[in-house]
This record gives C-alpha cells, sequence and structure tokens, in this order.
C-alpha cells in the first residue's frame, strides 16, 4: 500500500477525530464514517453529490469523489476496485476491513490490523 497513505490514514483514525459508521463510507445524518470512508479523507476526497457523464446514468449521493473523479463503487460500501488498486489495495483487503468495521471493530483495532497486515 502507498506508504505516505497509509501512516496519514492511521493518523487520522487513530485521532479521535471522526465518529464511526457502519455500513456506510459517510453517514450525512450523524458524520460519521467507517475506516474505508476515513481512508477516503485521508486521501483527500470529498463526500459529494456526483454527476455522472452520461445523461442516462442517474447522479449519485454523498459519494467520495477525489480530483472530480467518484472513487466510490457505487454502493455507499466501500471503493472502485480501480481506485484501490490505484493505492495498492486488494479487493479482499478492504473486504477484510468492511467487516472489521460493521462488525463493531473500533477504529484503534482496525489501524492496528492495517498496521500490521497492510
Amino acid at each position: 500500500m502507498d506508504q505516505a497513505l497509509k501512516e496519514k490514514w492511521l493518523a487520522d483514525l487513530r485521532s479521535g477525530k471522526y465518529a464511526q459508521a457502519r455500513d456506510v463510507l459517510h453517514d450525512i445524518r450523524d458524520h460519521a464514517y467507517c475506516c474505508i470512508g476515513v481512508l477516503c479523507l485521508s486521501a483527500g476526497a470529498v463526500f459529494d453529490d456526483f454527476e455522472q457523464d452520461e445523461p442516462s446514468v442517474r447522479s449519485l449521493v454523498n459519494v467520495p469523489v477525489l480530483n472530480e473523479r467518484n472513487i466510490g463503487d457505487g454502493d455507499d460500501g466501500g471503493l472502485s476496485l480501480g481506485y484501490i488498486r490505484e493505492i495498492g489495495l486488494t479487493a479482499e483487503q478492504q473486504s477484510i476491513l468492511i467487516k472489521m468495521n460493521d462488525s463493531g471493530k473500533s477504529f484503534a483495532v482496525i489501524a492496528d490490523y492495517i498496521e500490521q497486515n497492510l
């Protein structure tokens, strides 16, 4: 995984400044994030609405946008395969982290796992 991004992500997960959400990257109501949502913020993404290039495709709401590009996978649960490959993650690693988050593991526990395994 990209080392600079990993270090920023670990610091952000351990900072205590983000409330933890389950089952979504970003919970608008509670202004909370899952661990992958925090990764988006660490990378410099913002959660915003995203207009598709093709008029026949619906616009997306509350997705991670980085450099005018939607890096989400479209279902609120993770990042696109193209983006995770760019930063050096695998689909399996992302899936493990999402399962840890959604089963109630704290950001601190997840950060320890990331530090030891990614």
